[in-house]
């Protein structure tokens, strides 16, 4: 009988510090790996595989990061693009916005009342956010701004945003840097950028009081004005280093010359590969 007791605690025992070991092991290779390999999911599968995949996981982020999704249209896009987001991946955001400058009774869209054209951009965006710190600021804990003509992969955005808090001012997109000059890095407007809540409160109640814009480009204003609302410019690369974020259309990623593409002179990070596993807007 005591032989029995005794091997009852030694595999005990044995099992604990087993456990306990694992566990650290796990904790230390996901520390050394970064923030963004905490969750290692099958996100790149073909239709093929479709049926192993764990839908739990993604109804499991969908309540864990809430995301508010604004989209930035206008009166001629309204049945052109913004009615086909609301039909697809604008469904899988936890709240969408379609924002324009007149109303559309179809869309139940929000017209902000500002003049249209490229150099209403950032009179727009800025009164978008002010709209979304003032009416919808409990409702999500991070707040996507796109353009009507950008596609998001929302389970793919909530797998990078899930390690960070959203009380850190932090915010997400497809870094830019204007070459030789002092302005701060930003997050280019084609490719959508995400704020986290903290974010979107020191932009509204920090930023844009005091905030003076210099120009009516709207991304390059957006990053001025988080930076001096203390708001990190993230990185939102794969482990690889590669871009999750892109700015061009998918004719312009995948082509063999993208050096030549505009955008690769904006680009803070300049990757080599362009055609990766986990992508998150075109």
């Amino acid at each position: 009988m005591r032989t029995f007791f005794r091997s009852i605690i030694f595999y005990s025992v044995a099992s604990v510090i087993s456990l306990i070991f694992f566990s650290l092991l796990i904790q230390f290779k996901a520390e050394k790996l970064g923030p963004q390999s905490l969750w290692k999911f099958p996100l790149n599968i073909g239709l093929t595989e479709m049926r192993h995949v764990d839908i739990h996981v993604a109804g499991y982020l969908y309540y864990k990061v809430r995301i508010l999704c604004w989209i930035m249209t206008n009166t001629k896009n309204y049945d052109k693009r913004a009615v086909h987001i609301r039909n697809t991946w604008g469904k899988r955001c936890n709240k969408l916005l379609l924002i324009g400058s007149t109303k559309h009774d179809d869309l139940s869209n929000i017209d902000l009342q500002v003049g249209e054209g490229r150099d209403q951009l950032w009179h727009k965006t800025r009164e978008a956010f002010t709209y979304i710190y003032k009416h919808h600021i409990n409702e999500a804990d991070w707040f996507l701004k796109a353009d009507d003509d950008t596609y998001v992969i929302m389970e793919n955005l909530r797998y990078l945003l899930y390690p960070y808090h959203p009380q850190i001012p932090i915010y997400f997109g497809c870094k830019f840097k204007i070459p030789f000059t002092f302005f701060p890095p930003y997050m280019s407007g084609g490719g959508g950028y995400v704020l986290s809540k903290e974010a979107l409160k020191r932009l509204v109640e920090d930023g844009l009081p005091t905030f003076e814009a210099k120009s009516s480009t709207e991304d390059l204003e957006m990053g001025n004005c988080l930076h001096m609302a203390n708001v990190t410019a993230g990185d939102s690369r794969d482990d690889d280093g590669q871009s999750r974020f892109f700015p061009d259309t998918p004719k312009g990623v995948l082509q063999p010359n993208a050096k030549e593409f505009w955008t690769w002179t904006y680009k803070y990070y300049k990757a080599e590969q362009v055609c990766k596993k986990i992508r998150r807007l075109f």
